[in-house]
């Protein structure tokens, strides 16, 4: 996990002049915690719509609770995806600010299921 925290610094330093590469960070970290979700349970993801499966699994394994920043996270997914590879407007400086949230809220998520897994 410090691999998460070293790409919210990062977004946070280019926030301003990059928001689309902000939101990507940001978004490859909620990734990161999703799959240590899954991990701690006991699970792997396969490479076969493994970002989608990792975000809806993780999400059931927290029963619910943290519905809302997993949806989230599948639209920074798109947002990502479409900044990858087509054109598309930077997300605003409100969206990045509730990414970051989302991000450090699940990054808690994930330190409590690995916490619990390792007993």
């Amino acid at each position: 996990m410090t691999r998460d925290l070293v790409d919210l610094v990062a977004a946070a330093a280019v926030v301003t002049t990059s928001p689309s590469w902000a939101e990507t960070m940001l978004y490859e970290a909620g990734l990161r915690t999703a799959r240590v979700i899954v991990q701690a349970a006991g699970f792997r993801i396969a490479a076969d719509r493994g970002h989608v499966t990792a975000i809806d699994a993780a999400d059931a394994l927290t029963d619910g609770v943290h519905h809302r920043p997993f949806l989230r996270l599948h639209r920074m997914r798109r947002m990502r995806h479409e900044f990858m590879y087509q054109t598309r407007h930077p997300p605003s400086a409100a969206d990045l600010a509730q990414a970051r949230l989302d991000v450090e809220a699940l990054l808690a998520v994930a330190a409590a299921a690995i916490a619990a897994a390792t007993g």
